[in-house]
């Protein structure tokens, strides 16, 4: 996004976001051949959802799937979320549920799991259809109410289990597959979702009916500890599911400078430091010297101006390279950082000189 002059030494930007995370937000200052970030950034950003809006809000369950059985707690799952659907808090105790059917029902109230989740549940004595209604300060959730057949089954979402597979270990960017397992089918297509929260990965899969198994693959880009999310029509599968994603190789056009001493001015004959965080291709801190070929990366600084000289840099430690630069005359200056003829992001930068 390019900031417009308002006058004197300010500029302004808008920009619009619609998914309510945690962000970093880097302010580049663009001269005609170098790109220079400015001091302290990036900077911290908290974008925090919006009002809910009960027509984006979502009702799932057991208690209103082909799972819903006599006899027995039958799960409502209710998500709450603004109009762009990022997830909402509210006092649970403006939900109400209502079962109507063939049988009197009993009801256990909403209780909050986790961010814009809430789980209530019903048990009636008898089959049949039962309308279940689902509503939050008066105002019907969307399609409330819901019809729902409430037969025999014996199965439940907890008594289903996961594998995944290769391993729970892996680099980022590689395939891993979650693979369900029923003690018996239903011969229906079942709506199971996986989701590692901080990727936002959601994925329905689909049954293969002769035995019982449900597979899909994900693909996990950003490096960290994820708990897989497995839920059965909203409702949580047997057994906690971990998946380590390890970064990546070395890629060098997104290796970054994340200290300059001084930011962009130096002193003619006083050395300045440089440091350099290796990345992989999708961001992630590589941690590493070694590129996606298996070659040792090694970082080299051009200062080109009045003067051109070239500074090599050492590899500290956890993907961290660290280099100083001198200028031997005043004046402005492209300090180009390569690791071979691959430019770092941001590259050339530029350099003022007293």
């Amino acid at each position: 996004m390019a900031a417009t002059w308002v006058g004197g030494q300010d500029f302004s930007v808008n920009y619009t976001i619609w998914k309510a995370q945690n962000y970093s937000m880097t302010v580049i200052a663009v001269g005609s051949d170098a790109q220079v970030p400015l001091p302290g950034s990036p900077f911290p950003v908290t974008i925090y959802p919006g009002p809910p809006d009960t027509t984006v809000a979502y009702v799932t369950g057991e208690g209103v799937s082909i799972l819903a059985s006599v006899l027995k707690w039958n799960e409502v799952v209710v998500i709450m979320v603004d109009v762009f659907e990022n997830p909402v808090t509210v006092d649970s105790s403006g939900f109400k549920l209502s079962v109507t059917g063939p049988g009197a029902s009993t009801y256990r109230s909403f209780v909050l799991l986790s961010p814009g989740k809430y789980l209530a549940s019903y048990k009636v004595p008898s089959q049949g259809f039962y309308a279940v209604t689902v509503s939050y300060e008066d105002l019907l959730l969307p399609e409330c109410p819901l019809n729902v057949s409430v037969g025999s089954v014996k199965e439940t979402a907890k008594d289903f289990r996961a594998t995944i597979s290769p391993n729970t270990s892996l680099p980022a960017g590689e395939d891993v597959t979650v693979t369900i397992f029923a003690n018996y089918t239903t011969n229906k297509p079942m709506k199971f979702i996986v989701e590692l929260a901080s990727e936002e990965l959601t994925v329905g899969l689909i049954p293969d009916e002769s035995n019982g198994k449900y597979s899909a693959t994900i693909n996990a880009t950003l490096s960290g500890s994820y708990i897989a999310d497995i839920t059965l029509y909203g409702s949580q599968i047997k057994g906690t599911y971990t998946l380590q994603v390890k970064p990546g190789a070395v890629h060098v056009p997104l290796c970054a400078v994340i200290e300059m001493a001084a930011e962009s001015i130096a002193t003619t004959g006083v050395p300045k430091q440089v440091r350099v965080q290796t990345r992989d291709k999708f961001g992630n801190n590589a941690y590493s010297d070694v590129d996606e070929n298996g070659n040792t990366v090694t970082f080299v600084m051009i200062l080109s101006g009045p003067t051109m000289e070239e500074f090599s840099m050492d590899y500290v430690s956890e993907g961290m390279f660290v280099g100083n630069f001198v200028a031997r005359e005043p004046g402005i200056y492209d300090l180009s950082i390569m690791a071979g003829l691959v430019d770092i992001s941001g590259s050339p930068f530029m350099v003022t000189v007293s």
